[in-house]
């Protein structure tokens, strides 16, 4: 129904930054049809849905659980955000990127490694509702700026992080400790 679908995968844990993102949802409510999904379980999932219940969200964001086909969510994702405020190296950036779903992530831990600021997705400062909101908004309202990040973050993955690429790297090591 021309709603675009955003989305945060991740355990429901403090570190994830979830309200960031339902704060955000809220000012993009304002002016966009937007539906938001929360995919993912764990100790916070009661907190946060009283927390977006209390913002008036009951509706436009849906908490779906612990999901075991998250590659068949991501085909009806529009945008994938994490504004998690410390990470690893993201698997599910890589596996979105894959799919050409583009990002909207925190500059923190390894994400900028994958998620390169105006090539790969968009890159925001933790614990800010209103530039998550503002990079957001920038996907919805330029169509080819979120292809062009979609296209270049497929091909990263590709280059970087494909399963050939993996092995042979992996292979590579091997051989180089074998060799010492």
């Amino acid at each position: 129904d021309g709603e675009m679908v955003l989305a945060v995968v991740g355990r429901l844990v403090p570190q994830k930054g979830h309200r960031y993102f339902l704060l955000a949802h809220k000012e993009l409510l304002k002016e966009h049809k937007v539906k938001g999904l929360i995919i993912g379980a764990g100790p916070l999932e009661q907190e946060l849905k009283k927390f977006s219940s209390g913002l008036g969200l009951n509706g436009s964001v849906v908490f779906t659980g612990l999901s075991q086909d998250v590659p068949r969510l991501l085909q009806n994702i529009d945008v994938l955000v994490m504004p998690s405020l410390r990470e690893g190296l993201p698997i599910i950036a890589l596996e979105a990127m894959a799919q050409g779903v583009p990002i909207v992530a925190t500059k923190v831990g390894g994400t900028p490694e994958v998620v390169i600021d105006g090539q790969t997705g968009l890159l925001v400062e933790p614990e800010n509702h209103i530039v998550l909101k503002e990079a957001i908004e920038r996907l919805i309202q330029d169509q080819e700026l979120s292809k062009r990040l979609s296209n270049n973050a497929r091909k990263l993955v590709e280059e970087r992080f494909s399963v050939e690429k993996m092995v042979s790297e992996t292979e590579r090591m091997y051989e180089e400790s074998m060799t010492r």
